[in-house]
């Protein structure tokens, strides 16, 4: 591992944290969307653990994201992938239908 000097790094982006901030609230609202349109139900089925573990990566990685972006261990190359590979994600998803 590389040893980072952080006093000549430059502070967490702002915008980008509020960006991000924005897409979790709006990923959040879609799950509840999910839910009061009765696609979250009981007993578990496996399309249900299915939408589970997707909504858990998604979040549980942009938390992680944020957490690495704020202790500098990953900066814009990261955000750049993440953001081509949710791109790649919605395309894909859009093609299939």
């Amino acid at each position: 591992m590389a040893i980072v000097d952080h006093e000549t790094r430059s502070m967490p982006n702002c915008l980008l944290l509020q960006l991000l901030a924005i897409i979790a609230a709006l990923n959040v609202l879609h799950l509840v969307d999910h839910i009061l349109r009765g696609e979250f139900h009981w007993p578990i089925d496996e399309q249900l653990i299915g939408f589970l573990v997707i909504v858990t990566v998604i979040l549980g990685g942009m938390g992680l994201g944020v957490w690495l972006y704020r202790v500098r261990r990953v900066g814009a190359r990261f955000w750049t992938t993440i953001g081509i590979l949710g791109l790649g994600l919605v395309g894909s998803r859009i093609s299939a239908r």
